[in-house]
C-alpha cells in the first residue's frame, strides 16, 4: 500500500513492507503553496492522500481540503505513477479507471461554481470531472472526437458548450485548466494554460440533476484517457484575481519556469499563452516573464501545433508573415543581450529570421540587431545588423533540420557574437561588413519581430520556445538554461564530456562533435576546449565509424584544415599534444604548431627515419618500427618541457625514447594547422588535444587512459572497493 500523507514539517520519507504491499510515506508541506481562498470544497492532487497496491493501481484519494470529500475506486482502478505528470506525481485513468465519491453533493444544483484542473490528455480522453454521478450530468471534459467542437461541459438538458479545435492538442501536453460557472442561465467561462476561451456554441448552463456525489474521470466508459494531476472545486465562480492566483499555484508546480528569472525579458513557450482559431491559426503569443511583452498576427498567421517538436507544443512559420511587437525594446539599443531559440527548420526552406530585435529594414544605415539562421546558399548566417553577416558553417543547414537548442549570446556592440548549437560551441566567421556588431540603434523601430522580418525574411519551420535575456549569460549560467531547454524538448547535447585533465586545455578537436559539412566534406572543425580556436579549410571527408568505430576525419589527397589567427603556446614554451588516429600509406604531418616555416610539427614521416618533430631544421625521431603501430589505430602523447629539453613520446600507452636534438624555440607565422597542404597527413584523424604546459606524469597517464578507453583501445577499469583507513 502506498499512501502519500499530508504531514506538515516531516522530513524525511518512510519504507515499509506491510503485509507483502509496500507503505510509502511521502513527505508533503500542508498548504503547498495553494493560496487561501474561502469555499475550496474539494483538492485531490497526486502527491498526498492517495493510497495504491504494490503495482501502483488506486484504491483512494484522500480530499486534502479539509472536508473528508474523499473518492474511492468501486470496480476498474486507475494507476499512480511519481513521474506521470511532467516529472510529478501523476494518476493515469487511459485503463478505464475511474473514482466516485456516491454521497457528497459538493455545490447545489445549477449554483456558481469553480473547477480547476492540472492534467494531460492521451488520445482518445473525454470526461476529466462529473459534478454529479449519474445522467443528467454536469460534467467537465475535453473531447477528441467530433471535431472542431471539442465539448467542454455538458448538462442536464444534454445541451453542450464548446470551444474551437485547437484546444485538444493543447489537452494533449501538460496543462492547467479552469473552468468558471457563474451559475443556471450563464455560459461557462473555460481558461487553459491561462487563456481565456470563449464558447462558441451551445445552450446556457441549467440547474443539473443526477445522483448525489461526485466522479474523477468517468464509470461510463467515457474515462479520461490521460493523467490528472490536481482537481480543486470552489462553491463560487472565483474572481479573475483569484482564479489567476490559484493558476500561478499550478502553473508554478506543474509548469515550472526556465532558470534565472533575473534580466529576462521575454519568454514565449509554445505550450502556454497561445491563442488560436478553429483552425490552429495563431492570433496572439502571450510573454510568461511577466513583463507583458506579446506579440500578435499583424496579417499572415503561423499555425500552432501541439505535437510539432519531439512531442512538444510548437508554431508553424511557412515563410510568409511573423508575430509582432510594435511597442516594446526588449534590450537598450548595442547592450548585451543572451537569446535562446528552440525550434525546427523546414528541409528546402530559404530563410529567415527566429527573432528581430528591431523591427526595421536591415541596410540604408538603419542599424537592426537580428538573430536568425537562414539557409540562404547553402550557408547558415547569423545576421546581425546592417547587412553585415557572421557565417556558422557551410551546410551546417542539417543542424537545423532536426530539432535544435540555437543560443546567441551578444557582449554588445564592438564584440563579436557567441554561437551554440545544442550547447556545443560553433565557428563564427564574417562574411560581409565589419567585424564585431554594431550599435542597433533606431528610434523609429521599436518592437520586436518573431519569426519573421520587416524586409520578408520569415523562419520557415517551427518555433517552441524563445527567451531573451538582458544582459550576457556566464558560461555557466548560459549552460543551465541549454540544459533546461535540452531536457524539456529532449533534444541532443552537442557539448562533450569534458576529458578529465581541462587545465591549460587550448584546444580540443573531435570529430564526433563540430564537423560541419558541406556534403561529405569538412569545412570547419570547431574547437570543443571553449578557446574557440577553430580550424577551417576544405576537402578533409568525415565517416561516422572512420576508426574502431568512432567519427573520424580523412585528410588524404593533401587536404588540411588551417586557424590563421591563433597562437595555441608561446614559441618554445612547454606544450603536451594527443591524437587519435590511423596513418595512411604515406602519411607526414597532422599538427603544426606555427602555420609557417620554421615549424613546431608532430608527424610520423613515411621514409628515412620516422621523425615526430621538428624544429626549424632540427629532427626528433624514434625508431622505425613506430610506423606500423600508426598504420593501425593508435593514440599518441607527445610531451614538450620546452625549449632545450627532448620531446616524450607515447604510442598505445608505450613509452618511445626520441633521438636527435633537443627541442628550439621555434618561430613561424601565428597560428596552427592540421594536416599539411604540401606533406599532409595521409590518414585519419578522431581527436586532437593541446594543452599549454607539460602535463605531469600522472595526468599524462589519466589522459591517455581516457582516450584508449573512449575509442576502443583497452577496457575500462575494472569496479573496484576503496576502503579509507582513519
Amino acid at each position: 500500500m502506498i499512501t502519500n500523507k499530508c504531514v506538515k514539517g516531516l522530513q524525511s520519507g518512510i519504507l515499509a513492507m506491510v503485509g507483502g504491499l509496500a507503505a510509502l510515506h511521502v513527505p508533503v508541506a500542508c498548504g503547498d503553496g495553494l493560496p487561501s481562498i474561502g469555499g475550496l470544497q474539494l483538492w485531490l492532487k497526486a502527491d498526498a492522500g492517495v493510497t495504491t497496491n504494490a503495482a501502483g493501481q488506486v484504491s483512494a484519494w484522500a480530499d486534502q481540503s479539509g472536508n473528508g470529500n474523499d473518492v474511492a475506486a468501486p470496480s476498474t482502478q486507475p494507476v499512480w505513477s511519481g513521474t506521470g505528470f511532467n516529472g510529478h506525481p501523476g494518476i493515469s485513468f487511459a485503463n478505464g479507471g475511474y473514482l466516485e465519491n456516491t454521497t457528497a453533493n459538493l455545490v447545489d444544483a445549477g449554483s456558481p461554481r469553480t473547477v480547476i484542473v492540472a492534467g494531460q490528455g492521451g488520445g482518445s480522453g473525454l470526461f476529466l470531472f462529473s459534478i454529479r454521478r449519474s445522467a443528467p450530468t454536469y460534467t467537465l471534459a475535453f473531447y477528441l472526437s467530433a471535431p472542431p467542437h471539442n465539448y467542454t461541459w455538458t448538462d442536464n438538458n444534454g445541451a453542450n458548450n464548446w470551444i474551437n479545435g485547437a484546444t485538444v492538442p493543447q489537452a494533449n501536453t501538460p496543462f492547467y485548466a479552469a473552468f468558471v460557472s457563474p451559475g443556471a442561465g450563464q455560459h461557462l467561462q473555460v481558461y487553459l494554460n491561462g487563456v481565456y476561451w470563449p464558447i462558441i456554441g451551445g445552450s446556457t448552463i441549467t440547474a443539473e440533476g443526477g445522483a448525489a456525489g461526485f466522479i474523477v474521470s468517468d464509470a461510463s466508459g467515457n474515462h479520461w484517457d490521460g493523467t490528472i494531476a490536481e482537481v480543486l472545486v470552489y462553491d463560487s465562480a472565483l474572481s479573475d484575481a483569484d482564479r489567476e492566483s490559484v493558476e500561478a499555484y499550478l502553473r508554478g508546480k506543474y509548469l515550472p519556469p526556465p532558470p534565472l528569472a533575473d534580466g529576462l525579458k521575454l519568454w514565449l513557450d509554445a505550450g502556454l499563452g497561445v491563442t488560436t482559431n478553429a483552425g490552429g491559426e495563431v492570433s496572439a503569443w502571450a510573454d510568461q516573464s511577466g513583463h507583458g511583452n506579446c506579440a500578435t498576427a499583424p496579417s499572415t498567421k503561423p499555425v500552432w501545433s501541439g505535437n510539432a517538436l519531439g512531442g512538444k507544443p510548437a508554431i508553424s512559420f511557412t515563410g510568409s508573415g511573423g508575430l509582432a511587437n510594435y511597442i516594446s525594446n526588449l534590450v537598450t539599443a548595442g547592450a548585451p543581450r543572451t537569446v535562446f531559440a528552440v525550434g525546427k527548420a523546414n528541409a528546402g526552406g530559404n530563410g529567415g529570421g527566429l527573432i528581430q530585435i528591431r523591427r526595421a529594414v536591415p541596410g540604408g544605415g538603419i542599424h537592426v540587431y537580428i538573430n536568425e539562421l537562414i539557409a540562404y546558399d547553402n550557408d547558415n548566417l547569423l545576421v546581425l545588423y546592417a547587412g553585415d553577416n557572421a557565417r556558422i558553417g557551410t551546410n551546417a543547414f542539417a543542424l537545423l533540420t532536426s530539432p535544435f537548442c540555437a543560443t546567441f549570446a551578444s557582449p554588445g556592440a564592438g564584440s563579436q557574437p557567441q554561437v551554440y548549437i545544442n550547447g556545443g560551441t560553433r565557428g563564427v566567421t564574417w562574411w560581409t561588413g565589419g567585424s564585431s556588431i554594431g550599435n542597433d540603434n533606431d528610434a523609429t523601430a521599436d518592437g520586436f519581430l518573431i519569426g519573421g522580418r520587416a524586409d520578408g525574411w520569415d523562419w520557415n519551420g517551427d518555433i517552441a520556445e524563445l527567451l531573451v535575456y538582458d544582459g550576457l549569460l556566464s558560461a555557466a549560467d548560459r549552460a543551465t538554461v541549454e540544459m533546461y531547454l535540452r531536457n524539456k524538448y529532449s533534444l541532443p547535447d552537442a557539448a562533450l564530456p569534458l576529458p578529465p585533465v581541462t587545465a591549460g586545455l587550448k584546444l580540443w578537436l573531435d570529430a564526433a562533435a563540430g564537423a560541419e559539412l558541406s556534403g561529405g566534406s569538412v569545412w570547419c572543425w570547431a574547437d570543443q576546449s571553449g578557446n574557440g580556436n577553430h580550424v577551417a579549410g576544405s576537402g578533409p571527408l568525415w565517416s561516422g565509424n572512420g576508426l574502431n568505430g568512432h567519427a573520424a576525419i580523412s585528410f588524404a589527397n593533401r587536404t588540411f584544415l588551417a586557424n590563421y589567427t591563433s597562437s595555441l603556446v608561446t614559441g618554445g614554451a612547454a606544450r603536451t599534444v594527443f591524437a587519435v588516429g590511423q596513418a595512411g600509406n604515406a602519411g607526414r604531418f597532422f599538427l603544426r604548431i606555427r602555420i609557417t616555416q620554421p615549424w613546431y610539427v608532430n608527424a610520423f614521416f613515411f621514409s628515412g627515419n620516422n621523425f615526430t618533430w621538428t624544429d626549424g631544421s632540427v629532427n626528433n625521431y624514434i625508431s622505425g618500427s613506430t610506423i606500423p603501430l600508426v598504420q593501425n589505430p593508435f593514440y599518441a602523447s607527445f610531451v614538450s618541457p620546452g625549449a632545450g629539453s627532448q620531446l616524450q613520446v607515447h604510442i598505445n600507452g608505450k613509452n618511445w625514447p626520441v633521438s636527435g636534438s633537443v627541442i628550439t624555440a621555434e618561430s613561424g607565422g601565428t597560428g596552427f594547422v592540421i594536416s599539411d597542404d604540401i606533406q599532409p597527413w595521409d590518414g585519419t584523424l578522431s581527436a586532437i588535444l593541446v594543452y599549454d604546459s607539460a602535463l605531469a606524469e600522472a595526468d599524462r597517464a589519466e589522459m591517455e587512459y581516457y582516450l584508449g578507453v573512449k575509442y576502443g583501445f583497452r577496457p575500462p577499469r575494472r569496479a573496484g572497493t576503496i576502503i579509507s583507513l582513519r
